[in-house]
């Protein structure tokens, strides 16, 4: 439904919108730049809602300052979840940071930061090693070892016996005679 606004109604909504982001800005501390952002998301809201305004229950102005109101605290919600999440001030891994606070992230050493918690190699020459090993270790198999080996990477073993490389036991034979041509070439299981 097409909604008409006089120059009075647009007026009365952008002052409503207007109040509750220079409010929600100061409450949340935010930089000021960010009041014109808020502004634009709470007077689309507005229009969005503007269909179910009844003007026998109340006025325009008190209309749009509860929904105002009601959007500024959905957006103020959302600001705190992600505070918790990622702190007041997010830093950048690539900064050098200046504070004592910020000065422990910057003196963690990858063993104690996100590396710790992620499962990959910081290693590059181990990982290099561990490479060519699994290559000279796959040359020694077969085609068909080969291929059930790489459909392994992406599928389970019920999702391989259904792609027709045989019964459950017969993929596990299989693969426990892949791993014994590895162990046989020199590569034990990571």
């Amino acid at each position: 439904m097409a909604v008409s606004l006089s120059p009075t109604d647009l007026s009365v909504l952008i002052h409503e919108a207007d109040v509750r982001a220079r409010a929600l800005v100061r409450a949340l501390r935010r930089p000021a730049h960010e009041i014109e952002d808020i502004r634009q998301d709470l007077l689309t809201d507005l229009i969005a809602r503007l269909p179910a305004f009844d003007p026998a229950r109340g006025s325009l102005g008190a209309f749009a300052g509860r929904l105002a109101r009601n959007r500024a605290t959905e957006i103020a919600n959302a600001v705190c979840r992600e505070r918790r999440l990622w702190g007041a001030c997010p830093l950048s891994l690539d900064q050098h940071a200046a504070s004592d606070e910020a000065g422990l992230m910057a003196r963690m050493s990858t063993d104690q930061g996100l590396g710790a918690l992620l499962p990959q190699s910081t290693d590059w020459p181990t990982a290099s090693d561990r490479t060519l090993d699994l290559e000279q270790g796959l040359a020694w198999l077969s085609p068909e070892e080969r291929a059930l080996s790489a459909a392994l990477l992406t599928s389970t073993i019920d999702g391989l016996s259904a792609r027709g490389f045989g019964s459950r036991a017969v993929v596990f034979r299989r693969l426990r005679s892949v791993r014994l041509t590895l162990m046989a070439r020199g590569l034990s299981p990571a």
